[in-house]
């Protein structure tokens, strides 16, 4: 009897292992292309063709132009502010924003026409939590949010550090933008303290603001990946409800937006939320989603599509491309500079 126990515990422990390797191949499978792609990094973003050139950009040139630091989408002569998109975890600058059933990429064949005095870009790195052919990042958020402002303070310079600035942010990639602001507001270096002192809105998408439930089942699971690939630990651990880092990175953020009020320039905020489950669950809770104070709305969509849209009509793109022009039209003036109290 107690041998038989020992092998129904054993069983057990092995189903409960495969089930978890089985849900992560699922999120893989959503997340990574099919087959490995030759990414490498191009140290002088081009401007991507718009959508009515007669060539357009072969998706996986576009990977390897723009996987790592800002692409530039757009940049017409006219443009006075800049959008910049920044993607989640196990996500990058292309697939994240595609379309995959229509081709849309977005923020080109949608964004580009809507805010055409806009420059547009999009910014990459790499955070996958576990990689089935290759090794992962073992990045820090700080480290992604130094390379954010880095990357930034070299295409905002001159005049163009006074630009009014927008950030599109998906799930993780919201949480690299609050810690970009909060080292930027504490930087002394003025080239990027600048860029968090000219910041007019962010729109959040499924940004897990508290966490996730399912860091739980995502640290249980890098447990057992990590036999076969090192795991990034670092970000799993991150986005667990309970962690204290999350704590005081939400606390230093509010900090940031308060200051920004008491400045007569306030960061406006706008959070979206995902409606529908992936894994028999929201990936991100509408409660971890959303900031106390601060607008919210629902995009009718799972995790994953809620950063993808077709078309101008899909209503999910209607409410963002709303949300940043009441940012923009409902910009206060006289923005005073946090150093010497005058305007900026």
């Amino acid at each position: 009897m107690a041998l038989m126990n020992s092998q129904n515990l054993k069983s057990t422990h092995q189903n409960k292992i495969a089930a978890d390797i089985r849900k992560l191949h699922e999120l893989q499978t959503l997340a990574l292309p099919s087959t490995p792609l030759s990414l490498s990094i191009n140290p002088r973003a081009q401007p991507i063709p718009p959508i009515d050139s007669k060539e357009q950009p072969d998706p996986e040139n576009l990977l390897k132009d723009g996987a790592y630091g800002l692409t530039v989408i757009s940049d017409p002569e006219e443009a006075i502010m800049d959008i910049v998109l920044v993607h989640g975890l196990m996500g990058d600058a292309y697939r994240t924003w595609l379309h995959e059933g229509r081709g849309v990429y977005w923020p080109r064949d949608l964004l580009c026409s809507d805010f055409k005095d806009a420059r547009i870009m999009v910014f990459g790195y790499e955070v996958n939590v576990w990689h089935p052919w290759s090794q992962v990042s073992q990045g820090r958020l700080s480290g992604y949010a130094s390379h954010l402002l880095g990357s930034l303070s070299g295409y905002r310079t001159g005049h163009l550090k006074r630009r009014p600035l927008v950030f599109i942010a998906h799930s993780l990639g919201g949480l690299v933008v609050q810690q970009a602001l909060i080292t930027s507001r504490e930087s002394r270096i003025d080239y990027l303290r600048q860029i968090e002192t000219h910041t007019n809105g962010i729109c959040f998408l499924g940004t897990p603001h508290c966490g996730t439930s399912l860091a739980t089942w995502g640290e249980r699971a890098a447990r057992v990946l990590n036999v076969f690939k090192p795991v990034n630990h670092q970000i799993v651990s991150l986005l667990d409800p309970r962690s204290e880092a999350l704590y005081e990175m939400r606390r230093a953020f509010h900090n940031v937006l308060e200051k920004r009020k008491e400045e007569g320039s306030r960061i406006k905020v706008v959070c979206f939320y995902e409606t529908k489950p992936l894994f028999r669950s929201c990936v991100v809770s509408e409660q971890s989603a959303t900031i106390d104070g601060e607008p919210s709305f629902p995009i009718f969509s799972n995790h994953m599509g809620m950063a993808k849209f077709s078309n101008r009509r899909d209503d999910g793109y209607k409410s963002i491309v709303r949300e940043i022009t009441h940012m923009i039209s409902d910009s206060d003036h006289g923005h005073l500079c946090p150093r010497c109290g005058k305007p900026s």
